[in-house]
């Protein structure tokens, strides 16, 4: 049987990594063993409208939102997270908690308003995270594209992807030469227009795996650079504005 060629330790490893409301009792009861504690943003958070809080746990986050993955390895958040919240993992990391969840936010909801965090989030912090998020785009993102489509062009008769291709090239070019993200409707307009010529005008043989890779690297690039405006806008600037902002006269 499994479990009993199973150190009770990596029993417990398993039970809490596939354990689920019904199949989590039935396991536990094999192994006479107590469930995990439930996640309140595992049940709340399916249709993405849960709030995340220092007290959240990375597992939780990065399991309904995968996408976050890229966001956290900005503070230093790797794979293999355990039960720490962000709360703990900001103090092994040296970072500042309320900096994280409200980037997190910002991130995932359209419609956050972080203006009640601002007070304890240093601009500094915001500007290294964006500077990150840069390089990011710039030794990761653009490379993987360029990968899926030299990979694409390979496995392909279609007679259109190098034109694609060039277009990309060009978006590629005006995403590294951009500095501020608080305006990018232009380079959202190009992206847009790229995607819909893969989805719209590929024609031929072709992989379509490596198509939908593609397309699938083009959107989640898009995806940041939206995340990234909404940072720029909505902490960076308004940041910067209570900066610049004259001191009170003292009585």
């Amino acid at each position: 049987m499994f479990f009993q060629s199973q150190s009770p330790k990596k029993i417990q490893f398993f039970v809490q990594k596939i354990g689920r409301i019904g199949k989590l009792s039935e396991l536990c009861t094999l192994v006479g063993m107590r469930p995990p504690p439930s996640s309140p943003y595992r049940t709340a958070k399916k249709t993405m409208n849960h709030i995340i809080t220092p007290d959240t746990r990375l597992s939780d986050i990065i399991v309904e939102a995968p996408s976050t993955l890229a966001i956290l390895s900005r503070f230093g958040v790797r794979l293999g997270v355990g039960d720490a919240t962000i709360a703990i993992a900001s103090r092994q990391l040296n970072v500042n908690p309320t900096l994280m969840a409200t980037i997190l936010n910002t991130s995932l909801h359209d419609d956050y308003d972080p203006s009640a965090q601002l007070p304890h989030i240093a601009e500094a912090d915001v500007v290294r995270y964006l500077e990150l998020t840069r390089a990011y785009h710039e030794h990761y993102h653009l490379p993987n594209i360029e990968r899926h489509f030299q990979l694409l062009l390979g496995k392909s008769s279609s007679s259109n992807l190098q034109p694609m291709l060039q277009f990309f090239h060009q978006v590629q070019q005006q995403m590294l030469e951009r500095q501020d993200y608080s305006n990018v409707d232009d380079l959202d307009d190009k992206i847009a227009d790229l995607m819909s010529m893969i989805a719209i005008h590929l024609q031929g043989d072709y992989d379509a795996n490596l198509a939908h890779a593609v397309l699938h690297a083009i959107g989640s690039l898009r995806s940041s650079l939206a995340q990234s405006r909404r940072i720029a806008v909505r902490i960076l600037q308004p940041l910067r504005q209570l900066s610049e902002s004259p001191s009170p006269p003292k009585p």
